[in-house]
């Protein structure tokens, strides 16, 4: 039996990409930051702890690059 594998690319079966952000600013809430679009650009293509260690750096807060992909992952 042949066996098929589909990859899923943001955008190419289902765009995900607004929800996982909404997760995001979710998570960006208690420190004040809400991102809109044309902020969200610059971490898009990013995995959650690179963008942790980026929003760090931007703003001046400190989030666990470790743990914010699993906390993300909850929101």
């Amino acid at each position: 039996m042949p066996m098929i594998k589909i990859f899923d690319f943001d955008g190419t079966i289902a765009d995900t990409e607004k929800i996982s952000w909404e997760a995001h600013n979710n998570l960006l809430k208690p420190y004040g930051i809400r991102l809109e679009f044309e902020q969200i650009v610059t971490y898009i293509g990013n995995c959650d702890e690179k963008i942790a260690q980026m929003l760090n750096e931007d703003y001046g807060i400190n989030l666990n690059p470790q743990n914010y992909e699993t906390d993300h992952r909850k929101e």
